[in-house]
């Protein structure tokens, strides 16, 4: 798939998300034996859920000419941060709970959420739905926080392996 045109673009966000959705599935049966992770992680799927449940719908908003269009140029050096993350390969990197935590970190501090977040600014089809996608990526974000709260230092986050 190329990377040209804003409906690649939209296509590349929402497959990103699905990549997202795997890694925390993937995290969440990893930890199975940690209430607090397996919550956490879980929580943190269905937000992937809902970010493409929003980006499905920011792309169906638009006209067929409008999706045709090319991707802005400030949106373009963007898009390769899409087309590297992987959930098995993110997985293979990931040996205690420590690492799963730094991982999710990485991920969600990205160019990836940027790249969301210009979506949002760019297309979203009136103010209420700018006002409320970008209340649940603040929430989201705020979900990493409670975490990593929950689960104590770094020393107690190694000493959780996987189940």
């Amino acid at each position: 798939m190329g990377k040209d045109t804003i409906e690649e673009l939209f296509e590349l966000s929402i497959s990103a998300e699905r990549e997202a959705q795997a890694f925390y599935a993937s995290l969440a049966g990893a930890y199975s034996a940690h209430d607090v992770a397996v919550r956490f992680f879980h929580d943190m799927r269905q937000d992937e859920e809902r970010h493409i449940d929003v980006l499905t719908r920011m792309r169906g908003s638009l006209s067929k000419e409008d999706i045709k269009k090319p991707v802005p140029p400030h949106a373009a050096s963007l898009i390769t941060a899409f087309l590297n993350f992987s959930a098995a390969e993110s997985m293979a990197k990931t040996y205690d709970l420590e690492d799963a935590y730094r991982m999710v970190v990485n991920h969600e501090f990205s160019e990836l959420n940027k790249l969301h977040e210009l979506l949002i600014d760019l297309f979203a089809p009136g103010e209420e739905t700018r006002r409320k996608s970008f209340e649940m990526i603040k929430a989201h974000l705020r979900k990493i926080e409670a975490f990593h709260d929950a689960t104590g230092d770094t020393v107690a986050r190694r000493g959780v392996l996987p189940s």
